[in-house]
């Protein structure tokens, strides 16, 4: 069991860069073996795998088509999508707070909640076109921060 409620940066499984240069794939971030499938229920291409209902997922990236649809589906917000393919990296993040506007200003959060830095909103995705339940949020990130950024916080007081 995980008392923090989180992954370090260095408990996370993140890919080899020639993966996440090649498109967007899914980071997971299951801190807890609990009970919990849709991510591998609802992957289209079944590149999600779970040894039991209440062991931790894991992305077989050689099948993983980048859909993002774990990610949508995923209760406790687990899943986060990387897209290294271009010169900025960009993260797109479940989001349960009034969603932010293209081009909105935001300052990026890592795992703690502290402020690593600011971007602006590239793309949104309402819960009304979410696959699951989950709106989610695309921003822009440095290649450093990728790794720290886990959320974002809307400015002026504003989450």
């Amino acid at each position: 069991m995980n008392s923090r409620g989180y992954l370090t940066e260095k408990e996370v499984r993140f890919p080899e860069e020639e993966i996440t240069d090649s498109g967007p794939v899914p980071i997971i971030e299951c801190p807890e073996e609990i009970p919990c499938d849709p991510c591998c229920e609802n992957c289209p291409a079944g590149a999600i795998e779970m040894e039991g209902v209440t062991a931790l997922p894991e992305v077989n990236y050689d099948r993983c088509t980048g859909c993002g649809i774990c990610m949508e589906v995923c209760p406790g917000l687990a899943i986060f999508m990387i897209d290294a393919s271009s010169e900025e990296v960009r993260l797109t993040l479940p989001f349960e707070f009034p969603l932010p506007e293209i081009g909105e200003t935001v300052t990026t959060l890592n795992r703690q909640g502290e402020p690593v830095g600011t971007t602006t909103v590239k793309e949104i995705k309402p819960r009304q076109e979410s696959a699951g339940d989950t709106p989610t949020v695309t921003v822009e990130v440095t290649d450093t921060e990728a790794r720290q950024v886990r959320n974002i916080r809307r400015q002026n007081g504003r989450k």
